[in-house]
């Protein structure tokens, strides 16, 4: 019995080894499929994500170039075509001016394509957003805008919550790319008016030639601390040297007074008058003065800009006199030539303050029957206003101050006439007397003030400004993936 037990029990062990080891051949066999299995998951939810990763990556890269140029999609397919992201992938993107969506808005569809153990993974990302791009703008306030007739902006596009055209003066044509307002009610004359053709006022875009009516104002790119603290950094304050300065002013409408970029490459330019400005760098990256509010308002007047500069206050804007873009060849803008970094592409003068701007009462026309104050430069203030000194019995220096008994004629507006070549944003311009244009600008003729946009911002971006993109409505397609397993 002894030995019949042992017996069982030894075919008994024999039994249970060979089912563990049958266990462990199938523990093995499933582990490994499972192993398999996960692979195939990991490389397909990474590429997925890498694909989606990549189509955000080209959109927002896209949205970047339209906030400096609106037109880049079309001047050069090449940014948007078929672009390769190193170790990543390639994407497309279409661009489509839209108002169905959003008004004013634009469509993107971003295709992008990942490559991965042989297989691809394709998405569509569809965005539907609008940019803010200052600008693209002529003139854009928040509050009323009435715009007088002759006005050139045949580039730029206007904007106002509450828009007019002023009637039409001696036969003089009002062109505006595109005119914005909100809501139907708020533009003067109505969307249904006559005067709306080719002979009276002039909106290029769209087709239908009238104003286009928003559901909602625009948000702009505003002036925050932030973007004061970003300024101080480009203009290097703190740093030696620093770009801190308040006074940009030629001696009198004749004597004008050179302005370069605080820093850029090569040697200082002596003619046709030189830049006293006694701290400029080497750097083409120098593109910014700042004027902290501790030193005073910025006065700027009587000068001729080289190059693109940006003069940056954290208090008013004065301008004192005429403000002259140089229209010299390509080859002459401060930098080393165009094709070096950050080198400057135009002659700009960029104004920035989170305060006012005042045309002031101390440019005086002299004794010529009318006189011209230029302004050619971009002026953005869109937390503040737009507005002018009157003249009275005194001279004034470039603050205000009363300083010695006018001169001649009793009334000094009827010589001034004026000119704004530019883009602008503002909170509000003031409508009123003794502060507003009109009042001051009087000199006799079909128009004593002329408008017009300044073509080159939208031709030849400046540096360093703010933009604004609105995001609406966004969803991604799968359009081709790897199997999963």
């Amino acid at each position: 019995m002894i030995n019949m037990r042992e017996k069982s029990q030894k075919g008994s062990t024999v039994v249970i080894a060979v089912t563990l080891a049958m266990a462990a051949a199938i523990l093995i066999i499933s582990a490994s499929r499972s192993l398999l299995f996960n692979s195939h998951q990991v490389v397909y939810f990474n590429s997925m994500n890498k694909v989606y990763r990549l189509a955000e990556t080209g959109a927002i890269k896209a949205i970047g170039q339209l906030t400096v140029d609106p037109e880049f999609y079309i001047t050069n397919p090449s940014l948007v075509t078929n672009v390769v992201e190193p170790g990543e992938g390639r994407y497309s993107v279409s661009i489509q001016p839209r108002n169905d969506i959003v008004g004013s808005g634009y469509w993107f569809v971003t295709t992008a394509t990942v490559t991965a153990g042989g297989q691809q993974y394709i998405t569509r990302l569809h965005t539907h957003l609008r940019i803010s791009n200052a600008a693209d703008y002529f003139w854009a306030v928040k509050e009323r805008l009435a715009l007088t007739s002759g006005i050139n902006a045949a580039g730029g596009k206007v904007y106002s919550p509450q828009l007019e055209f002023l009637p039409q003066v001696g036969g003089q044509v009002t062109t505006v790319k595109k005119a914005e307002f909100v809501s139907s009610g708020n533009v003067i004359p109505t969307r249904l008016s006559a005067r709306y053709n080719a002979a009276d006022i002039n909106i290029l875009e769209p087709g239908d030639h009238r104003p286009v009516s928003l559901d909602a104002e625009i948000v702009f790119p505003q002036v925050l601390n932030s973007d004061l603290i970003r300024y101080q950094q480009l203009a290097k304050v703190g740093q030696t040297p620093q770009h801190v300065n308040c006074n940009f002013q030629g001696t009198s409408p004749t004597g004008i007074a050179a302005v370069f970029p605080p820093g850029y490459v090569g040697g200082q330019w002596t003619s046709p008058v030189a830049d006293t400005y006694a701290n400029h760098t080497n750097d083409n990256f120098d593109h910014v003065y700042y004027c902290p509010s501790s030193i005073g308002p910025l006065t700027i007047g009587n000068v001729r800009i080289y190059g693109q500069v940006l003069f940056v206050a954290e208090g008013d804007i004065r301008i004192t006199g005429n403000i002259y873009s140089e229209s010299n060849p390509e080859a002459s803008f401060p930098g080393a030539g165009v094709s070096n970094v950050s080198s400057s592409t135009a002659h700009q003068a960029v104004l920035i303050t989170k305060a006012n701007v005042v045309l002031t009462r101390n440019f005086h026309p002299g004794d010529a029957a009318t006189y011209l104050e230029t302004v050619e430069a971009m002026i953005m203030a869109p937390h503040g206003s737009l507005s002018a000194e009157p003249y009275g019995e005194y001279n004034y220096d470039a603050f205000g101050n009363p300083t010695t008994v006018r001169w001649g004629t009793p009334d000094v507006h009827a010589r001034l006439r004026l000119l704004i070549s530019s883009s602008m944003i503002f909170a509000r311009v003031e409508s009123n007397p003794p502060n507003n244009l009109p009042t001051v600008f009087q000199a006799p003729g079909a128009n004593p003030r002329t408008y017009q946009y300044m073509q080159s911002l939208k031709d030849k971006p400046p540096f360093y400004m703010p933009a604004l993109a609105e995001i609406h409505w966004q969803y991604e397609e799968t359009v081709g993936a790897g199997s999963m397993f």
